[in-house]
């Protein structure tokens, strides 16, 4: 049976785990370039585990867009190149937020700093998760989204009617176009807290269907989110030094390529009833619709 190697590089990922599910085999990699070897009738998952403080966007296979899900199987036939990406999230926490909510920090090492940053990183998905809302959503100055409306869904958006997005507060509207038309803010729409006012008759222009590209979110990280940050991190460290379960290394350090669903998994244990009570006002994600 003929055997091809795949080659891996990655941006912004700690480790990426390569499951053969043909023959229940499973490989940590974390060093890069690496490769795989494999035959041409196996099934292969790979999983991408980023780095502290990054967010995983998309696999690329020999250069092509593959998929944007970190846990994707993969059909390879022949040699491929295999690219991992993730980009740089900003903290909604810093690690001397942290350090005040967890005196016993120093506990973790000399290389406590880098520990804490990582664990926040952990806690801020933890918080995206709970709030259901898209990774890195709290950072100062939000982030970009694109949305697509049917006209046929959305019905009438006559004159003065509000196009409410998904996500809201909006920061920015980049661009609107209808059916390839590019709509000018002031004269087709104003820009409102929650979408967009149609300032024309939607059906009298008959347009059909709308794309959207906007920011939404911060201007600043909100003081409840960075608060559930650095006592949600210094709840995961506190849980780790009284339980001693440290996974990989001695006894006062964590390793940082442990894959962040060990972390992630006492995140949700720490996460109490009343740190998700400062969060009840930031569960923002609504359906799309005119109102």
């Amino acid at each position: 049976m003929t055997t091809y190697d795949a080659t891996i590089t990655v941006t912004g990922l700690a480790q990426v785990t390569i499951v053969n599910n043909t023959h229940a085999e499973v490989v940590n990699k974390v060093e890069f370039p690496a490769t795989y070897t494999f035959t041409s009738s196996d099934s292969l998952t790979f999983i991408a585990v980023p780095a502290a403080g990054f967010s995983f966007t998309n696999w690329t296979v020999s250069s092509v867009p593959y998929s944007a899900n970190p846990y994707t199987t993969i059909a390879l036939v022949a040699a491929y190149a295999i690219t991992g990406t993730a980009v740089a999230v900003q903290p909604y926490s810093t690690v001397a937020q942290a350090e005040t909510w967890a005196p016993d920090y120093l506990e973790l090492g000399a290389d406590y700093a880098t520990q804490i940053a990582y664990l926040i990183s952990i806690a801020d998905r933890a918080i995206d998760h709970e709030l259901e809302a898209s990774e890195g959503y709290f950072v100062a100055g939000g982030i970009e989204f694109v949305e697509r409306y049917d006209g046929a869904e959305l019905g009438c958006v006559p004159f003065g009617m509000l196009l409410r997005f998904k996500h809201n507060p909006v920061l920015d509207v980049a661009s609107v176009v209808a059916d390839g038309n590019t709509l000018t803010e002031d004269t087709d729409y104003i820009v409102e807290a929650s979408g967009i006012r149609f300032l024309r008759n939607a059906v009298d222009y008959d347009y059909g269907n709308i794309t959207i590209t906007y920011t939404a979110g911060y201007t600043a990280t909100p003081m409840q989110i960075s608060n559930v940050s650095a006592q949600l991190a210094a709840a995961i460290i506190h849980r780790i030094i009284d339980s001693k379960t440290r996974k990989i290394g001695s006894a006062s350090t964590l390793n940082l390529n442990t894959p962040p669903s060990t972390f992630s998994d006492l995140a949700v244990a720490c996460f109490t009833d009343s740190l998700r009570a400062e969060l009840k006002n930031y569960r923002l994600l609504v359906p799309a619709k005119v109102v």
